[in-house]
């Protein structure tokens, strides 16, 4: 490359034969750093060489010369060819293999297309590509992601996952042996829940059956007492509620120091002495159970190890490529004639991108999709392709193996959902405890998102409900900040 008349000031107090001059010393240094590239026989990967040579001496040249003055050029040159003779020229040809596998198609014979976008993918894939400024500027965003990177020996040195032998007592289902004691989580199967538990998927719905309103409490029959044109077979307006819990407020009328207990979905207050119905809300019955037999038999259990078993030997090779160390998680779930069930499924990596989210069809009748927490609505669920749980489990495997770490806060829920049994957890609920009550009392994700990280989560309307991919990577980000 030649800095061109036209390109020079006329008025610089810098020879153009001088900048040209120092500018083949900075192209030869800059082939020597990209020398895996200008050795390969292949030609755009050559031709990608020479441009990145040519292009970073003529922008390392240019910028030298806008800051130098007449004394201080010669020696800025030396200083940017040394450190240019330092780079790393090793990253440079481990790059090359990854931008190659990635570049995109085009005409085989069309060399400098495909050179021109191999450069492009070299200067945003590796560290040790462009000026001076742009390497150092890269090396320090390296160094602050791999700070902040995540993985499992880091976690277990920092005692931040929780102990196998504890999992019962945080409250995760595991299955329990003979003598009583809980099964190592990473053994668990089917098999050993079906003899602790019964059947799985025997039961899949609870019609007919009488239960107790998870909203108002009352008694009621699942799937009976509704209208005949009713699809749940349910009245869909026999509940009336408050989705919202109880919290005390100052009583502006009152005292300064005088508090009322109100609801937080309405504000309307507890004890207000008002005749007839005071709650905000109206639908159908609905429940949920905590037995874990119970929910075995409704959905059954299966653990990572023996999803993963249940492979063929092509499918674990090709899982190989895309699972991931720690994977973010977290469910939403909706109320059916089976009790709580799962609705959608969200997936993140390390970097906060998600790699899988799908809403979840359940396989029993579904009665109220908990809108104001799940942010899913009935009709995103009338699409008969959405994949069923099974389904859904056989999806995860491409991204989650027996030796993954899943993150989440309040992950025994999440895992219940999926009736999925997982040895290795990290759980922001038990990395938080509660400051004052302690275990098992737990501050919310939403409180500690904005105290912690300086975000508001779950701020939507009542409607809206929560965002799962918001919710994980909440949970993720407060791993880091841990």
């Amino acid at each position: 490359p030649t800095i061109s008349p036209a390109q020079h000031s006329r008025t610089s107090p810098i020879l153009l034969t001088s900048r040209n001059t120092c500018l083949k010393t900075l192209h030869d240094h800059f082939c020597i750093a990209y020398a895996p590239l200008l050795e390969s026989a292949d030609p755009k990967v050559k031709d990608a060489g020479h441009l990145l040579a040519s292009q970073d001496a003529l922008q390392q040249e240019r910028d030298v010369w806008t800051r130098a003055t007449k004394m201080s050029y010669r020696s800025s040159i030396v200083t940017m060819a040394v450190g240019i003779k330092k780079r790393d020229v090793e990253a440079v040809k481990r790059c090359l293999s990854e931008a190659l596998s990635i570049l995109p198609n085009g005409d085989a014979n069309d060399h400098t297309e495909l050179a021109t976008a191999l450069a492009t993918r070299l200067r945003s894939l590796c560290t040790e590509v462009g000026t001076n400024a742009a390497v150092d500027e890269k090396r320090r965003s390296e160094e602050r992601r791999i700070k902040t990177e995540l993985s499992v020996t880091k976690l277990k040195d920092a005692d931040l996952i929780c102990p196998d032998r504890r999992l019962a007592e945080f409250g995760f289902d595991v299955v329990p042996t003979r003598d009583g004691k809980q099964e190592a989580a990473a053994a668990q199967s089917s098999t050993s829940a079906d003899a602790a538990w019964g059947a799985g998927s025997s039961e899949l719905s609870a019609h007919g059956q009488q239960k107790e309103c998870d909203r108002c409490r009352k008694p009621f029959i699942v799937g009976q007492g509704g209208p005949s044109d009713s699809t749940t077979g349910q009245d869909m307006h026999a509940c009336h509620y408050h989705w919202g819990k109880k919290t005390f407020e100052r009583d502006p009328t009152a005292g300064v120091r005088h508090r009322v207990q109100v609801w937080t979905c309405c504000g309307r207050g507890v004890e207000a002495p008002l005749k007839g119905d005071r709650t905000c809300c109206v639908g159908p019955h609905v429940f949920k159970e905590e037995d874990v037999a119970q929910l075995h038999r409704r959905e059954g259990f299966v653990s990572t190890q023996e999803l993963d078993e249940q492979l063929s030997n092509e499918e674990r090779q090709e899982a190989k490529s895309t699972r991931l160390e720690i994977v973010a998680l977290d469910c939403e779930l909706g109320y059916t004639t089976g009790g709580l069930s799962l609705t959608r499924v969200t997936l993140i990596d390390q970097g906060g991108k998600a790699i899988y989210d799908s809403l979840c069809r359940p396989r029993t009748t579904l009665v109220d999709t908990n809108l104001q927490f799940s942010g899913v609505t009935t009709a995103q669920l009338q699409d008969p392709t959405i994949p069923s749980l099974p389904v859904i489990r056989q999806t995860l495997t491409h991204y989650i193996s027996p030796t993954t770490l899943l993150v989440g806060h309040g992950l025994e829920n999440d895992l219940r959902a999926l009736r999925l049994l997982h040895p290795l957890l990290c759980d922001t609920a038990l990395l938080f405890p509660h400051p004052i009550k302690g275990f098992p009392y737990r501050q919310k994700l939403k409180d500690l998102a904005y105290r912690l990280l300086g975000r508001t989560i779950q701020a939507g309307m009542s409607t809206d409900g929560h965002s799962s991919l918001e919710d994980a990577k909440a949970s993720l980000d407060l791993v880091k900040w841990k």
